[in-house]
């Protein structure tokens, strides 16, 4: 196939992206939509991936992640495992989870719990009909 077979064989939106990147050379689709040279991501990413398979473009991707912090009273309160550290420390290190689930409340103590345990800071142990909650030693020196 000639140069001219491909050009003519050549959809309208990669002829688009084509003059788009004799302009810059290279660019995001986001700045294509932004200049108002495309208006669906979807086009320019179909049209790159085909011109990438035709030889005449190169589609480089990336991706990054973000996060972002829903509750920010977590930084003023403290994580759920290190508030519930000192409240078992404070109850002389071993409290009964009915007690624990009143000092942490919303679900928290389980939250807590799931961490400490985790974390081998804690262990939970049956005293009758009553699960306490201790300190175990390495949670002890965390503290």
């Amino acid at each position: 196939m000639n140069g001219q077979e491909v050009k003519e064989g050549l959809s309208f939106n990669e002829k688009r992206l084509l003059l788009a990147l004799s302009e810059s050379g290279t660019c995001a689709p986001a700045d294509l939509i932004k200049e108002g040279k495309f208006d669906l991501e979807i086009e320019i990413m179909g049209a790159a991936s085909w011109l990438s398979s035709k030889g005449l473009a190169v589609l480089n991707e990336s991706s990054s992640a973000s996060f972002i912090l829903v509750d920010r009273d977590v930084i003023s309160k403290g994580l759920p495992e290190r508030r519930a550290l000192t409240i078992i420390d404070k109850n002389k290190g071993s409290t009964d989870l009915a007690t624990f689930a009143k000092e942490l409340p919303g679900g928290e103590d389980k939250i807590a719990i799931g961490w400490l345990r985790r974390k081998g800071l804690a262990d939970i142990t049956t005293n009758g009909d009553q699960k306490i909650i201790s300190l175990s030693e390495f949670g002890k020196q965390m503290l």
